[in-house]
């Protein structure tokens, strides 16, 4: 079933907005918080100042925080899918039951896709540092490729999660099922993707100028851009969970519009790989 971006971008968001998306909008927070709380911005860029801290132990919550905030954000997006494939006029509920149910497995097989994603996405970085050597040409020959697959990527594998979390498939089997219901909407997914981009752009160049500022420069940098402000930091929180929020209530949109899945998520325990 073909669908219009301006639509399911619409649609999404009232989804979003419902008593669910508040519950997934908040959980978001504390996760963005912990993962926010878990670099520190100094040790970035020196990566034997980074590792000597975790081994000290005098760091040690770097290492914690991250971990704990990167596996809440495993079940928050599983919960969130299971959430949002729903009727919307049933939002107004939320059946903790999306947060626990087999959450073990479904935030395993998320974890080995991201993994072998990013693997994948290592190896490529490899390729690209080889073709430095060669020279520039070949570098921003590399760049548009790498580009390119990113792109792809990302029309391809972003129902992944829903797979996984609402028809209880395999990693493996998860991504072919992506692969599948993005098929014949490519060109409208790239839209959503174009999107995303204009609307997270600003705060990830900015939070890239702040997390690559070294501890001589950081306090230079923090007065020209205002990082020294905590209200910022604050806001950046809030806006990432409100991206995260509507990105994967857009995506359900969609999904529940393609595959007609409105009913959560399966209640057994069988898998179908």
């Amino acid at each position: 079933m073909a669908f219009r971006v301006g639509q399911v971008i619409g649609r999404g968001i009232d989804r979003a907005k419902t008593p669910s998306g508040m519950i997934v909008f908040l959980l978001f927070v504390v996760v963005e918080t912990l993962l926010d709380s878990g670099f520190d911005p100094r040790a970035v860029g020196r990566t034997m100042d980074y590792f000597t801290y975790l081994g000290t132990g005098r760091k040690v919550w770097i290492g914690v925080l991250t971990l704990v905030g990167g596996g809440l954000s495993l079940v928050v997006t599983v919960g969130a899918c299971r959430l949002f494939v729903r009727e919307i006029d049933t939002l107004d509920t939320v059946d903790l039951g999306v947060f626990t149910d087999r959450i073990l497995r479904a935030v395993g097989s998320l974890l080995v896709v991201q993994i072998a994603l990013g693997v994948a996405l290592a190896v490529a970085l490899l390729g690209l540092q080889l073709l430095a050597v060669i020279g520039l040409p070949m570098v921003v020959l590399g760049l548009v490729a790498l580009a390119g697959l990113w792109i792809y990527a990302a029309v391809t594998v972003p129902f992944v999660p829903f797979a996984i979390a609402v028809e209880n498939r395999g990693p493996f089997a998860a991504l072919g099922r992506s692969a599948e219901i993005a098929r014949d909407h490519r060109r409208s997914l790239l839209g959503i993707v174009l999107v995303w981009i204009v609307t997270v752009t600003p705060f990830s160049v900015l939070d890239g100028i702040r997390w690559t500022t070294n501890h001589d420069s950081g306090a230079v940098m923090e007065s020209v851009v205002g990082f020294a402000v905590p209200a910022f930091r604050l806001a950046s929180t809030f806006w990432w969970a409100v991206v995260s929020t509507v990105l994967i209530a857009v995506l359900a949109e969609i999904y529940t519009t393609v595959t007609g899945e409105t009913d959560g998520f399966e209640s057994d325990d069988t898998s179908r790989e």
